[in-house]
């Protein structure tokens, strides 16, 4: 390598190849770290196992606990609802009941303490009076007594348990108590094993022993303290501790409570059960830390040589190319991607002038694109814009044009969310406008919907929508479409349809309008069983108002006609004119007759009233028929036909009346 090629000089100290060298000096130092870190993570996964297994074998001593008197408590429960059928319990206690269910010792006692039957398989002497009876008060409340163990200089401690037996009539009347043998329990307990030497034994809530397997400490009632002198963390609740022993060895124990009998299930370790694992996990870490020092150390000498020295030629060659010198050459040999990186670069050098002047040539051309562009969209009246929904982020407009701030938006604030234009959409729009869109992803067809968007002054205006779909490289929606606005178009919409379906004179609807109400009435009435009321109504004397006063005279009558006629019904009833002087009125929910007759009386006694216009007092009447569905007809033409009959009725009792339509 020539001496110009030397690294590291004074002028590189921030060369990327000198930053590589020192990293790989400092990988070297973060992998021992990370040795380190793993040899204390293993630790404490050790630590965590023993724990874990330390918990499930305390728990499951608490559980055989917990099953060996509930199955006791089930057997004495038997037994207290066989004795609760018979007067006679002496050929129960002369079998062989006490052998076959474990017990000791079974007592049938009376309220008094006096002990009325008994059988005892083993004679065992006991610290229970029987006439002090402590089970009294949990039994007359209906639970099971549970003794505390009693240690008799026996083998294995007794526990007492006492239930109710009740009298005919379920009240508590006598208890049966049961000394019971705790030998299947030792043996059950026995059976557990934590690691190689670990146990588990039973205390009270005193901190006795209970059982254990050595007899010696439940035969003398051994407390824990005796066994433990020094601990740490271990009480009555689930808690790990480290107690000491007599002998001077430090173990590991875990507590559960079991459920019944206020017994606590202890497991333990030794420590030195860990010592052997420890010492094992130490030395493997330890021939790690020497394989990844070895390791670092080749990478450093090879890095310096193969890869530092190259880089910090690429890098001066570079520096002579940035310069504009393309004809200077790298020069770097060797067996590695770097020598024909270095041949790479002199041969890109001599395309790179050609390739610059071409993309100069482009970016001019898109520039004049770009802005052609945003003159049409600027010319356009409506909104363009691309809408665009990413896989896994949030759909947003990436382009829209500046006309979008008719909206009260601007681009800058679409171009990362789109929520802002859906909140400014009217609320009985938005849910179609969002499922447009969804259809139109699922099945890429044409997106089309009409919707109203509220403006910077807060009024709504009507626009339409269309964007054609696209499935983008990466799986993203993208829309091209347009907002255009429609607000005149529905404007004009709307007053053709008023125009269709209203009286041009009054505003109120026209036969056409009035029958598709009708319908609607009809369809209700029969679904909610309920009655509605169809009412004829023709104006008396009208006729002389037009020949005397003339049709703009007449026209003006009939305006204020329609007006007191909607002042006498609800908003949810329809007034309609549908003739010259003939209007007709649809009563909803007229439950009865009655109703219909009041509203067509209080349309008589409006009409009734003189009108002023232009100076002329006109007194003119109705007459008023009125049918009821379905006590007048099962249809619209019925009920139509027996209105008007009972309208002319009305005329013939001399006008100025109401008549009901006959049944």
């Amino acid at each position: 390598m020539p001496a110009s090629a030397r690294p590291f000089g004074r002028e590189d100290e921030s060369s990327i190849a000198l930053a590589l060298y020192r990293r790989v000096g400092r990988l070297g130092r973060l992998a021992k770290l990370v040795i380190l870190l793993l040899v204390a993570v293993c630790g404490l996964l050790v630590w965590q196992q023993l724990a874990w297994h330390l918990t499930e074998q305390a728990r499951q001593g608490a559980a055989l606990i917990d099953d060996y008197l509930l199955n006791v408590e089930i057997d004495l429960n038997t037994i207290a609802n066989y004795l609760a059928t018979t007067s006679d319990p002496d050929p129960l206690f002369r079998g062989n009941l006490v052998q076959k269910s474990g017990f000791q010792g079974l007592y049938l006692v009376g309220q008094d303490g006096a002990v009325l039957a008994q059988q005892q398989w083993v004679a065992l002497p006991s610290r229970l009076r029987f006439d002090e009876q402590p089970w009294l008060d949990p039994v007359r409340q209906g639970l099971t007594y549970i003794g505390p163990p009693e240690h008799d200089r026996q083998p294995l401690p007794s526990l007492f348990l006492a239930v109710a037996v009740p009298d005919a009539g379920g009240r508590f009347a006598r208890s049966l108590v049961a000394r019971i043998d705790l030998s299947r329990l030792w043996t059950q307990i026995n059976a557990l094993q934590v690691g190689k030497t670990g146990t588990v034994f039973v205390i009270d809530s005193s901190e006795r022993i209970v059982l254990h397997r050595k007899l010696a400490y439940m035969r003398g009632a051994t407390s824990l303290d005796d066994l433990y002198p020094e601990r740490i963390g271990l009480h009555a609740s689930m808690a790990m501790g480290v107690l000491r022993d007599r002998d001077g060895a430090i173990v590991l124990s875990l507590s559960a409570r079991a459920v019944r009998g206020g017994l606590l299930a202890v497991a333990r370790q030794p420590i030195r059960d860990l010592v052997f694992g420890l010492s094992a996990l130490i030395g493997v870490s330890l021939f790690a830390l020497s394989g990844v020092v070895y390791c670092v150390r080749r990478a450093e000498r090879f890095t310096r040589h193969e890869i530092v020295a190259p880089l910090v030629i690429l890098h001066r060659s570079a520096s002579q190319f940035e310069q504009g010198n393309l004809t200077h050459r790298i020069g770097v040999v060797g067996r590695y991607e770097l020598a024909a990186i270095s041949v790479l670069l002199d041969q890109m050098a001599a395309r790179l002038e050609m390739t610059i002047n071409d993309q100069r040539r482009r970016v001019a051309e898109l520039d004049a694109s770009v802005e052609f562009l945003r003159r049409i969209a600027d010319s356009v009246p409506g909104v363009m814009f691309r809408y665009r929904r990413p896989l896994d982020g949030v759909a947003h407009f990436s382009y829209i044009s500046p006309r979008v701030k008719i909206f009260g938006l601007t681009a800058d604030a679409l171009a990362g969310d789109a929520a802002p234009f859906f909140a400014r959409l009217h609320d009985q729009d938005r849910d179609a406008v969002l499922q447009g869109l969804n259809d139109s992803a699922a099945t890429l067809s044409l997106w089309q919907t009409q919707f109203r968007i509220r403006q910077p002054l807060g009024d709504y205006r009507w626009f339409e929508g269309q964007a054609t779909p696209d499935v983008e490289p990466d799986g993203s929606l993208v829309w091209f479409g347009y907002f255009a606005d429609i607000q005149t178009q529905k404007e004009t919409e709307e007053r053709i349809r008023l125009m269709a379906q209203h009286d041009a004179l009054t505003g109120l609807p026209n036969r056409a309008l009035f029958d598709d109400r009708v319908e609607r009435a009809l369809v209700e009435a029969r679904r909610e069983r309920t009655r509605f009321a169809l009412m004829f109504i023709d104006l008396d004397r009208f006729k002389p108002v037009n020949d005397q006063l003339g049709h703009r005279v007449g026209d003006l009558l009939l305006r204020d006609v329609a007006q007191r006629l909607g002042q006498c019904v609800r908003e949810s009833d329809t007034v309609a004119r549908i003739g010259g002087d003939e209007f007709v009125v649809l009563l909803r929910n007229a439950r009865q007759p009655e109703y219909a007759l009041q509203v067509a009386e209080k349309i008589r006694a409006a009409i009734d009233v003189p009108f002023t216009i232009e100076g002329h007092e006109i007194d003119i009447s109705t007459s008023i028929g009125i049918a009821i569905y379905p006590d007048h007809g099962a249809n619209p033409i019925e009920l139509a036909q027996r209105a008007d009959e009972a309208m002319y009725r009305s005329k013939e009792r001399g006008r100025n009346a109401v008549s009901l339509a006959f049944v």
